[in-house]
């Protein structure tokens, strides 16, 4: 579930950075180019899954943490850079980045603040029911 969201949150971003400097692509567009990058990390993603089931953690979570590395930091920030490459408005690639950069990190925080809230809610009530 909190790869999901966070996928859906990183399709977002891009969506609305390259709305506002790259060309007019649409989001549905935006969710296949993504998902066409994502077919490797998928694999990995896989990959860290088999080895978790043969109880081969370390392994398995390395590779788990690597694919999350690539859904939420290496494949958007090629594809900005490749959408305002190739259909730039206004906003040189490099500018992209540090929008991308900037905008995620704000969208991320407020996620992780709700996630993190809500886990630390429960475990204190958890806590204080004796």
């Amino acid at each position: 579930m909190f790869v999901a969201i966070s996928m859906i949150l990183v399709i977002a971003v891009l969506f609305v950075v390259n709305l506002f400097f790259g060309g007019q692509v649409t989001f549905r567009e935006m969710v296949s180019v993504y998902g066409v990058h994502m077919v490797p990390v998928i694999v990995i993603a896989l990959l860290s899954l088999l080895l978790i089931l043969l109880n081969s953690y370390s392994f398995g979570g390395i590779l788990l943490m690597v694919s999350l590395g690539f859904i939420l930091t290496t494949v958007p920030l090629y594809l900005i850079a490749s959408l305002l490459t190739k259909q730039s408005k206004s906003l040189d690639a490099f500018y992209g980045y540090i929008v991308y950069i900037v905008m995620a990190g704000i969208v991320f925080l407020i996620y992780f603040s709700i996630i993190i809230d809500s886990t630390i809610g429960n475990l204190i009530d958890g806590y204080f029911y004796w």
